[in-house]
């Protein structure tokens, strides 16, 4: 008995030796089409926990730079720490990893509401409703929801006029196509609830998200796809045909969070071919507020007007304090569960690192991305645009 326990302790040491060496760097070691396993992000964590990366992440000073502000952050900082620079990480790791967690740890209890439990589906932001707008009797969403911020910035957008006016005429009949739409737990809110007769197509290039998306919410309405290198991206084209689809969405999708750039451009151009003439382009994020000024410069270059225009930077604040209970118990939920934690002097510090990380991707309060919709550097917005006739 003793010796197969030494030869499997044998195996699992040379397992992760294998996968320290090939995936220690969880920033950058995994694609698209990744989809992890629990012992995988276990081993994963564990490596990452002994490599010089977490010293490296530690140390970092992010730089946020735009036409007339810039801005330093420590990542070690109390607060507004937690940052790290857009080259230093690939979105596809980031990404396979988030969702592969958010899968394994399953059903979580909210603190201080016996009975609700929910699993974490929603990456987004959100907004808190500030303004008696953003409850729209169109987008119904409980306070006791523990992730009602997120689906109230995707109902936002029916608070357009214009398109209530389009949804009117068609009796609600639209064809819908989100990019970039994670887990699809938004795309499943607005078919459900908001846009109720419409036929939705969610997007996302992450495979883990897409199988997420599936278990969960496709049905009839919702088709959930994966393009694994991304919309207009090495000829990511959305599987629609030419001016056949009325509205398409992103919501805190991970584009222009720099400048409207070659990728921005290749994405709105696949949404101006699959829109009818007169279809929307709804778009709503947290990004810098010069990006914000590039899109409305660049979008009306290539057939789009802006409709309507909505600053909900303080609503999205409010919505990170209110959601700070949450957050918390997921990053209680994460250090419970990963083992690398525990190791004797690496896993306190690599759990402070990896959980920083975290919250600072969730705009967590006390994190740098936090701090930037404070002070205004981003700008948490929600836009309609229309496709010329």
């Amino acid at each position: 008995m003793r010796a197969v326990t030494i030869g499997v302790l044998l195996v699992l040491c040379a397992a992760f030796v294998k996968w320290a060496s090939d995936s220690s760097d969880i920033l950058n070691g995994f694609t698209s089409h990744t989809k992890l396993s629990d012992w995988q992000i276990q081993l994963g964590v564990g490596a990452f926990c002994v490599s010089p990366l977490v010293s490296k992440v530690a140390n970092t000073k992010e730089h946020s730079a735009t036409e007339n502000t810039t801005y330093e952050y420590d990542f070690g900082a109390e607060y507004g720490g937690g940052g790290i620079n857009e080259g230093e990480y690939d979105k596809a790791s980031i990404y396979a990893i988030l969702y592969a967690m958010y899968d394994h740890l399953g059903q979580i209890k909210m603190p201080g509401q016996k009975d609700t439990t929910f699993e974490f589906t929603f990456n987004t932001w959100g907004i808190a409703p500030i303004a008696p707008a953003t409850t729209h009797a169109g987008n119904p969403v409980k306070e006791t929801d523990p992730q009602r911020h997120g689906k109230n910035s995707y109902g936002y957008f029916v608070n357009s006029p214009e398109l209530q006016k389009r949804l009117a005429s068609v009796d609600g009949k639209v064809s819908i196509v989100e990019i970039g739409c994670g887990t699809g737990a938004g795309a499943n809110h607005l078919s459900k609830n908001v846009f109720t007769k419409s036929q939705y197509m969610a997007i996302d290039m992450q495979a883990g998200a897409i199988d997420s998306c599936n278990r969960l919410h496709a049905s009839d309405r919702l088709k959930c796809v994966h393009i694994p290198t991304g919309v207009g991206n090495e000829g990511g084209a959305v599987p629609q045909a030419d001016n056949s689809v009325d509205i398409v969405i992103i919501l805190e999708t991970h584009i222009a969070e720099q400048q409207i750039g070659p990728e921005e451009k290749a994405i709105f151009a696949e949404i101006t071919r699959i829109l009818k003439p007169g279809g929307y382009f709804l778009w709503g994020n947290a990004l810098p507020t010069d990006v914000w000024y590039q899109a409305e410069a660049y979008l009306p270059t290539i057939g789009f007007e802006t409709v309507n225009r909505w600053n909900n930077t303080k609503e999205g604040v409010l919505a990170r304090d209110e959601d700070a209970p949450r957050v918390a118990t997921i990053m209680n939920a994460i250090d419970e569960h990963y083992m690398a934690f525990k190791i004797p002097y690496f896993g306190a510090t690599c759990s402070q690192v990896l959980l920083k990380l975290v919250r600072n991707f969730y705009r967590d309060k006390g994190t740098a991305m936090y701090d930037k919709m404070v002070v205004g550097y981003d700008s948490y917005m929600h836009y309609v645009f229309q496709l010329a006739k």
